[in-house]
């Protein structure tokens, strides 16, 4: 009986698919994958501009909350960085640099030309070396263009036939270089922003590495339910007329409407792949 109870009562893992996929990757890595119907779906809506302002758009909300949490990031942990002993001590020298120097946790001191030891300041002209701080390497040093981080927000159509036979077409893609963000908001990635994860708990109480996550995720909304909503909003119009899919550009006709005759782009406003003809 026991067996039983457990086999009938196993939770199921199995994600339930819809229609239509947003994916966010880092170096082909899905870092967030979600599954969505669009109700009242307009299908000229993907050939759209409109369409693409609304991919830019929820790019650009994932990219500011990077932003925001590389800004945080810094303020925590950036230290306070001198090319030589000489500079270090002139600028203590100098009680309104002292005044302005953060002394909570995190406000450290390197000095470049040492290989990057970090010093500790004591007061009164007094210094005590630290040593070599590996972690400051990403502040200290040129950054490593060996290792190229890929970020890729992708919208999918998988067909009708979704169950069975998804399609998988990208309908809406933008990338953009990942290496401007910390080494530590690179492997953090969570646009869901985990917001309340630690609302019951003394914030004092958290290991350091928790606590910056804490401090860069609070305050900033789950992006996942925003993103949704911006690409429903934007494939849903009642009026299919009222999508812009035609653009002119001196003598040029770009016309990505879904029933031209021309040769259609894999995927709408992808690398200029629009259909084109010469006015007459």
């Amino acid at each position: 009986m026991k067996e039983n109870y457990t086999k009938n009562f196993e939770p199921s893992r199995e994600i339930r698919k819809e229609r239509f996929e947003f994916e966010l990757t880092i170096n082909g890595n899905i870092i967030c994958q979600r599954y969505f119907k669009i109700n009242n779906f307009n299908e000229r809506s993907v050939y759209s501009t409109e369409f693409l302002d609304a991919i830019r758009g929820c790019a650009s909300l994932i990219q500011g909350s990077l932003r925001r949490k590389t800004e945080i990031y810094i303020r925590h942990m950036a230290p306070l960085i001198f090319n030589s002993e000489t500079e270090m001590r002139e600028w203590f020298s100098n009680e309104s640099n002292i005044n302005t120097f953060d002394v909570h946790y995190g406000a450290w001191i390197i000095i470049r030309g040492k290989g990057g030891h970090e010093y500790v300041w004591l007061g009164d002209d007094k210094f005590k070396d630290e040593g070599v701080r590996t972690e400051f390497n990403e502040f200290v040093d040129a950054p490593d263009d060996e290792q190229e981080t890929v970020f890729k927000f992708c919208v999918y159509d998988n067909g009708y036939d979704y169950i069975k036979n998804p399609a998988k077409k990208v309908i809406g893609a933008i990338v953009w270089d990942g290496n401007q963000y910390p080494r530590f908001i690179r492997n953090g990635v969570d646009i869901s922003n985990g917001r309340g994860r630690y609302d019951d708990m003394d914030i004092s109480k958290l290991s350091h590495e928790m606590s910056l996550y804490y401090w860069c995720n609070a305050g900033q909304p789950d992006l996942v339910p925003i993103i949704i909503r911006e690409i429903c909003d934007v494939c849903s119009w009642d009026d299919k007329n009222a999508y812009t899919t035609k653009m002119e550009y001196g003598d040029v006709l770009y016309n990505n409407q879904p029933d031209y005759p021309g040769p259609k782009p894999e995927y709408p406003y992808r690398k200029g792949e629009l259909s084109k003809t010469t006015k007459k």
